[in-house]
């Protein structure tokens, strides 16, 4: 075999050069038969060497060089000259034309080399690390060289709904027309590097570079092949990224650093590696994350993505999501923008966060009662794209009681309150509107156009009420359930007139509905009135009297819901009273929220029925005891 491989270096005839390879794959058939693994290492590390292409990956990163080809010359000038890619416009093909696509389309013996050593690669079992470096190296020249189309993780970017990875940009971009303009392209190539533009013969070589390496099946021979691929293989593929940016690798580095990183994800899915892995890709994203400054935001929040199809799988995944959500959405929203949010990728972005919470099997009630997961949910259910996506998933986790406790349910609130506001903009329409049809015109349109807003808005207020109406708050104090309703009355002064509306008869029917206090002696629904309700009307009736608002539309406004809340109030009362639970306390906090509108006609009209109807419902509560006692003392 090293007599071979001799001959093989010094050969300069075509024929000889073919006759040598097939010598040389009859060996390497007879060697893995008989599973010589050193000896076929040996055979495949010379025929990537062969290749011309391994050993400007040893001067990378090794600083030295060690070819055996030596029937391939570069002129000096290329040595260092720009990878450009000649647009064929005749066939519709890109040519990489660079040194090394130069060197490989011109030797047939390293083109021979490169395609037995994937074969060999494809059959082997060996393991050795040194055959990983090997085949790593070859990849990445050809990655870098524009060689390698990273298509084969086609599917796994839609299976996780990712953009296609980019290939590395070229330093000049020329097509066959524009390359005939001699005295232009000169020009721009002099201005670059002082060298002359690629002559006709370099760019077939490099399109014969590249119908070579079309003709391997490199997602089979390397990333699918199960003899190869072991956990050994990924991290010695995570080993090769550079993290240090330079001149050198500035055309390529944030292009190949996203190609190894998502192609070490796939092979470890793939083949159901080690699930140490996971964290070991992890924690390699974190070391490049570590220098931000030096990547590009579409890189970042590439690297975010992959962290997050990771986290799943890590031990502590609840701890790492909350550390995520802070160093990186949180402390990086220059580049987590609501720009980048409202993209397709921003939007599964956000879905799989959420996603990774609802199916935690451990770990869900740390971060829902986490600060900034809740930080960062309100800032994304502001974003009216996504408003309806943060609800759906609060609705999901409000309807297991288990996950609502003390320590979020002020968040929980927090963020229903927030999406419920979303919809105050309808009210630009509906005052319109009403402007319109009270001058005599005929609106043109009749419907709100913020209708898909206010209906979110509708949700979350019904969301925030079942809170109280459906006793999701059975291990909640009386002070917590004093909050939810401080909640609904906040909705309850809502500019828009549907949602506003909707909060007052939904704060009525769950204050009536609540178990809690039907079973209690009248001490929370005092507390709801004089704590819950009361407060808004002293507040609406400082800004009127004041002069703080000049708007009188706004003073009607305020005073409608004043009447709306103080007559809530009262059929709240009369309700309760029935129930035997208020008492003469409670009669005297209703009277203080009648008291606020002593000038008021129909507000005395109001409180002149409610005194009525107390009476009845007193009398007949006396009559009953009187009967009952009655009874008693005949049997």
């Amino acid at each position: 075999i090293n007599c071979l491989f001799n001959l093989l270096s010094i050969s300069t005839e075509m024929a000889t050069s073919e006759v040598l390879l097939k010598a040389i794959k009859k060996c390497a058939n007879i060697v893995i038969l008989f599973g010589l693994k050193e000896l076929s290492f040996i055979i495949s590390h010379d025929l990537a060497k062969m290749s011309t292409l391994l050993d400007n990956f040893e001067k990378n990163t090794t600083g030295t060089s060690s070819e055996i080809n030596d029937d391939v010359s570069i002129d000096a000038a290329w040595k260092s000259f720009p990878l450009i890619e000649v647009i064929d416009e005749e066939n519709k093909i890109s040519i990489p034309v660079s040194t090394e696509t130069i060197k490989l389309g011109k030797s047939l013996k390293a083109q021979g080399s490169l395609r037995l050593f994937f074969d060999l690669v494809n059959q082997t079992s060996s393991r050795d690390i040194q055959l990983y470096h090997d085949v790593i190296g070859v990849i990445v020249i050809l990655f870098e060289n524009l060689l390698l189309d990273p298509n084969f993780l086609t599917h796994f970017e839609v299976t996780w709904k990712l953009s296609s990875l980019s290939t590395p940009a070229s330093e000049l971009r020329i097509s066959k027309v524009v390359r005939m303009n001699k005295s232009l392209l000169s020009s721009f190539a002099a201005y670059l590097k002082g060298d002359d533009e690629p002559k006709e013969e370099d760019i077939d070589h490099a399109r014969t570079a590249l119908g070579c390496v079309s003709g391997i099946d490199f997602t089979e021979s390397i990333f699918k092949n199960k003899n190869l691929v072991t956990s050994n293989f990924v991290e010695v593929l995570l080993e090769s990224i550079h993290i240090s940016r330079s001149l050198e690798n500035e055309r390529f580095f944030e292009h190949e650093l996203l190609f190894l990183i998502e192609t070490s994800i796939f092979m470890t899915m793939f083949h159901k590696l080690d699930n140490t892995l996971y964290q070991i890709i992890f924690e390699k994203v974190n070391s490049i994350l570590n220098d931000v400054d030096i990547l590009s935001k579409d890189t970042v929040r590439r690297l975010a993505s992959y962290k997050l199809i990771l986290l799943p799988n890590l031990d502590n995944s609840a701890g790492l999501l909350i550390e995520f959500i802070n160093q990186c959405l949180l402390k990086q929203n220059e580049i987590f923008t609501e720009d980048y949010f409202d993209t397709d990728e921003g939007e599964v972005f956000i879905s799989r966060i959420l996603q990774i919470i609802s199916e935690m099997k451990s770990g869900k009630n740390e971060v829902l009662s986490n600060e900034y997961f809740w930080e960062w949910s309100l800032l994304v259910s502001n974003m009216k794209k996504h408003s309806m996506t943060i609800y759906t998933f609060q609705e999901s986790i409000i309807q297991n009681e288990n996950n609502i406790t003390k320590k979020n349910l002020k968040h929980v609130l927090k963020l229903l309150d927030s999406i419920a506001t979303l919809g105050s903009i309808g009210s630009v329409w509906e005052i319109e509107y009403d402007r319109l049809v009270l001058r005599g015109d005929h609106p043109d349109i009749n419907e709100n156009p913020h209708q898909g807003l206010i209906d979110i808005s509708l949700k979350s207020v019904n969301m925030t009420a079942r809170l109280l109406k459906e006793n999701e708050v059975e291990d909640f104090s009386n002070d917590d359930i004093i909050t939810v309703i401080q909640t609904l009355v906040h909705q309850c002064l809502n500019p828009c007139d549907q949602i506003r509306s909707y909060a007052l008869s939904s704060l009525e029917d769950a204050i009536l509905e609540n178990r809690h206090i039907n079973s209690g002696d009248g001490s929370l629904i005092e507390k709801i009135i004089e704590q819950g309700l009361t407060p808004v009307i002293s507040d609406l009736t400082n800004i009127n009297s004041t002069g703080a608002q000049s708007d009188e539309d706004d003073r009607k406004k305020h005073d409608l819901i004043n009447h709306m809340i103080v007559s809530m109030i009262g059929r709240i009362y009369l309700y309760y009273l029935k129930q035997g639970i208020c008492t003469a306390n409670t009669y005297m906090i209703v009277l203080g929220a009648f008291n606020h509108f002593v000038d008021d006609p129909k507000m005395e009209t109001e409180l002149q029925r409610l005194i009525t109807e107390k009476d009845k419902i007193e009398a007949e509560r006396d009559t009953s005891v009187v009967k009952e006692s009655a009874t008693i003392q005949t049997n």
